[in-house]
């Protein structure tokens, strides 16, 4: 049985599985909307042995395919821009001309 809150949405109740795991990425691949899901890659790096002076060479591997359907991608858009605001707010992100952040970090 569905339970509807008084807005008439569906509530749903969150089951945390620490079983699962964790993957870490370091840079976002392909990214592809078909209209109803979204696909996004994560990517990690994996460095070659660097033999001086030749430049650094390696791979971008995929760490993981995330698929969402559109309602899910666009509740990662706002979770993302809460994030890039709370970021901006503490000094860690600051926006560029055209909208573009960058890291303060780096």
């Amino acid at each position: 049985m569905v339970t509807r809150s008084s807005t008439g949405r569906a509530k749903l109740r969150y089951v945390d599985r620490p079983e699962v795991n964790e993957t870490f990425a370091d840079s976002v691949g392909k990214v592809f909307f078909d209209g109803t899901v979204a696909q996004i890659e994560l990517l990690v790096s994996r460095w070659d042995e660097t033999k001086p002076p030749a430049a650094p060479t390696g791979r971008a591997v995929t760490a993981c395919r995330l698929v969402l359907s559109a309602n899910g991608l666009i509740d990662l858009i706002d979770r993302m821009d809460q994030l890039r605001s709370a970021l901006e707010s503490d000094g860690l992100l600051r926006r560029r001309d055209l909208g573009m952040a960058t890291n303060v970090l780096s």
